[in-house]
């Protein structure tokens, strides 16, 4: 029997096994060497991934289908449509934002703008193996005046939390995080903890996933105080209680004002144009991608039962190079680039960029400490397309890029 919602046409080739580099070349390795096409094929195209049981979930978008939304999971060569069962308006046009699983539990938020003023319309979705069924919530739930957005998803051992950011009793938005009771969701006070914003500090969150204990926000603080300064930071919850880390300044942050010899742009002024964009954690270590003065960093801290530990700036990832060229200094962000997302896998790190231009840069690095694991540098190739969605499911890094409406699906050593 075909699953509620509909099935999405999916197909999956043979996975090739990838080919060393001939012996004696001495070109730096590109996309190809390190990645290999899946052949999964979709309707529409790939917006989200999750990890569900050392299987990746693929979250798509089609718009002749409806839902929209569709859901598939791979497991070994093959593809599994799951159920999507949507129950509201919006629900049937929205896209998938964020997919987060923990064992047998999936959960997910949909979005699509539209209305009068074209906020976004969120939906939120919760299930298992089988696929999702959405939770129908009242307006204000996510929405209305005093909505700010939400920024990510995750499935912690209490279970599902979304986090995002709400108007605040003080000043701006504060961060905020909303729990199911049941199936309503229902937003947790921010007043009085460390999400909550003051009129000398404001707080964003930008990203959320669990760590060994529980969840870990990530995002910015920006302190009013004796001018502007902009600190990336992390929230952890420790004894029932949100708590507040500044993650370390990059080992340049006292450069020159305005750049340094790492080639960064006017636009990206010290103190500006700074914070966490993406985190992934496996274990009890955690990988955070952003940008500090408008300059791709990268962090990796040790998270356990709230308490951060061993949190420092890794070293500055630089451009992939151009034929016959050395690389040299940081990777300079647009205001049009955005981290997708990183992975925290077995063997290697991962970061995801899209550059704003339909194509981007993902970067392999192997700086969190593990068993083997050494302080090589970062190994960055471009993409064929732009980075859309990134996960770490069993062995293996799953990366999906968009090229023009066209998504494929590649595969990794993880």
């Amino acid at each position: 029997m075909a699953p509620a919602g509909g099935t999405r046409v999916i197909a999956l080739g043979a996975l090739v096994v990838l080919a060393a580099t001939a012996g004696g070349c001495s070109r730096p390795p590109g996309f190809h060497d390190l990645f290999t096409d899946t052949s999964v094929v979709t309707r529409g195209q790939i917006t989200a991934l999750a990890s569900q049981n050392g299987h990746p979930v693929i979250g798509s978008y089609d718009v002749d289908s409806r839902p929209r939304a569709g859901l598939a999971s791979v497991i070994g060569q093959s593809v599994r449509p799951l159920a999507v069962r949507a129950q509201t308006p919006y629900a049937f046009e929205g896209r998938w934002r964020f997919l987060a699983a923990d064992g047998g539990r999936l959960v997910g938020v949909t979005g699509i703008s539209g209305g009068a003023h074209g906020n976004v319309r969120w939906a939120v979705w919760a299930g298992d193996e089988s696929g999702l069924t959405e939770q129908p919530q009242t307006f204000e739930t996510f929405g209305g005046v005093d909505a700010g957005g939400l920024s990510g998803a995750a499935v912690e051992r209490d279970g599902p939390l979304v986090a995002g950011s709400w108007v605040s009793a003080a000043a701006g938005l504060d961060a905020a995080v909303w729990r199911p009771v049941g199936q309503r969701w229902i937003r947790e006070p921010s007043t009085g903890t460390a999400l909550a914003s003051t009129r000398e500090r404001l707080v964003q969150v930008s990203g959320v996933a669990t760590a060994a204990g529980g969840a870990v926000l990530a995002g910015a603080t920006t302190n009013l105080r004796d001018g502007v300064s902009v600190i990336a930071t992390v929230w952890t919850a420790r004894d029932g209680t949100w708590v507040s880390s500044t993650l370390p300044d990059p080992p340049d942050a006292s450069a020159q004002p305005g750049g340094h010899a790492t080639g960064r742009t006017p636009e990206s002024r010290p103190g500006l144009s700074t914070g966490v964009e993406a985190i992934g954690c496996r274990g009890d270590w955690c990988l955070l991608a952003g940008r500090a003065s408008g300059v791709l960093r990268i962090w990796s801290m040790q998270v356990a039962d709230g308490v951060v530990s061993q949190a420092r700036a890794l070293p500055e990832a630089s451009p992939p190079p151009e034929p016959d060229t050395k690389p040299s200094g940081g990777y300079v962000l647009s205001s049009g680039a955005r981290v997708v997302a990183v992975g925290v896998g077995p063997h290697y790190d991962w970061v995801a960029v899209a550059d704003g231009t339909g194509a981007g840069v993902i970067w392999r690095g192997q700086f969190t400490p593990r068993p083997g694991g050494r302080a090589d540098g970062w190994l960055a190739v471009r993409t064929p397309g732009a980075p859309s969605a990134l996960t770490c499911a069993g062995s293996s890094l799953w990366l999906a890029t968009l090229d023009g409406d066209q998504s494929t699906l590649w595969r990794s050593e993880g």
